[in-house]
């Protein structure tokens, strides 16, 4: 199980990563609520990257 995740984890980084990114430019763009949710879904994924 440790292995298997530790081959699909870079991948699914750098998605994360890539929709963060794209999400933080839209909502800079957009509403400061939808910043708050984009900054949520970052902690979020930090939380994953510690495990």
């Amino acid at each position: 199980m440790r292995c298997k995740a530790a081959l699909i984890f870079p991948v699914q980084l750098s998605n994360y990563v890539g929709i963060n990114i794209y999400v933080l430019v839209l909502a800079i763009a957009n509403k400061t609520a939808v910043l708050f949710f984009t900054w949520i879904e970052i902690a979020v994924n930090f939380i994953f990257a510690m495990y």
